[in-house]
């Protein structure tokens, strides 16, 4: 059960997709507060009782800060989402395929196993799950197998008990001898 080549999707599980928003919230709480370190005290002197020279310095400053500070924030923003989705498929892809395993295991497979792509994170969980999925199968198979001997056995001993009842009949259907006097 393994997945090869490239992922198909840019989003693969609803937990990329919160781990997405409760980012781009942060990104967006952090972009708004650097605005306001930059934009609030220019805005204050444009607003304020400061000199008319003052003023107009405030207002080229703001209109600098337009022209660089958002176009930079949202290549910032485009830049921090996809670096941020594609650290997450190191994480989710192998929650993925261990999910799928285990979905396999419930359904009866004891053979499945999970192989993670190079740069995958969670390693160690899937080795622990092959691990439990090999053990869970070779006790299972011991398991069968000391079941279809025992089965075997059983088989045995009642064709013998049958072939004994067998020949007690026959015996019982003979006419003892000296009987007949």
């Amino acid at each position: 059960m393994t997945l090869l080549g490239r992922r198909r999707r840019f989003l693969i599980d609803p937990l990329q997709r919160r781990l997405l928003r409760v980012t781009s919230l942060y990104y967006g709480g952090l972009t708004l507060l650097v605005a306001a370190v930059l934009y609030v005290p220019r805005l204050l002197v444009l607003h304020g009782d400061a000199a008319p020279e003052a003023q107009r310095r405030a207002a080229a400053e703001v209109v600098t800060l337009h022209q660089f500070f958002w176009p930079a924030a949202a290549a910032l923003f485009v830049l921090f989402t996809v670096h941020v989705v594609l650290v997450s498929h190191r994480l989710v892809g192998p929650l993925v395929q261990i999910r799928r395993a285990l979905s396999a295991v419930a359904d009866g497979d004891l053979g499945v196993r999970v192989a993670l792509r190079k740069g995958d994170d969670l390693f160690l969980e899937a080795a622990l799950f092959n691990d439990m999925a090999a053990a869970l199968e070779a006790r299972f198979g011991a398991a069968t197998g000391a079941v279809a001997e025992a089965l075997a056995v059983a088989e045995a001993e009642d064709d013998a008990v049958r072939a004994a009842r067998g020949a007690g009949r026959r015996v019982a259907d003979e006419e003892p001898v000296g009987a007949g006097r």
